[in-house]
């Protein structure tokens, strides 16, 4: 379920776009979803649904000529780009490497089964980073409206950064 203040973001920055609804009890939905958008020869824009854009950044990732764009997003106690929070693959990468994601997020031998939600963005960066493709960040980082435990809400932004400057 996409959270209200990310909706009205996203509405306030006047781009199309489209809601996904994966299935909450199906565990490999959001590998499936990975594998089917990857190379449908456009840039492949995406924000999970509790990470809260600040203003005017979505629209820049598009102008943005660099083929993995990032904003760094909370992560309990720090800030990190090695997530698909909000994310921008460029067509020419997914041209480029159209077998990343069937790669990354392999089916099992039953064809039913694929990797653990959980997993798929590390599964995704870590064949990103076998091949070489270095994240781009745009700053200000995301707010990532997921509470973790210990965290207080609405908190401040974490003050370390695990992502390589």
């Amino acid at each position: 379920m996409i959270e209200r203040p990310v909706l009205d973001a996203l509405e306030g920055e006047g781009r199309d776009y489209y809601p996904v609804q994966l299935d909450p009890e199906d565990d490999f939905a959001y590998a499936r979803y990975w594998r089917g958008e990857w190379g449908r020869h456009l840039d492949l824009i995406f924000e999970e649904e509790d990470v809260l854009p600040p203003l005017d950044s979505i629209a820049a990732l598009p102008a943005c000529k660099r083929e993995w764009c990032a904003l760094e997003v909370s992560l309990g106690d720090h800030l990190s780009a090695r997530t698909l929070g909000l994310v921008k693959f460029s067509y020419s990468l997914q041209h480029r490497l159209p077998d990343l994601a069937f790669q990354a997020l392999p089916l099992s031998r039953s064809g039913d089964r694929s990797v653990h939600w959980r997993s798929v963005d590390s599964a995704i960066i870590r064949e990103l980073d076998f091949a070489g493709v270095t994240v781009h960040i745009h700053q200000p980082p995301a707010l990532h409206l997921h509470r973790y435990p210990g965290s207080p809400p609405g908190g401040p932004a974490p003050a370390t950064s695990d992502t390589p400057a």
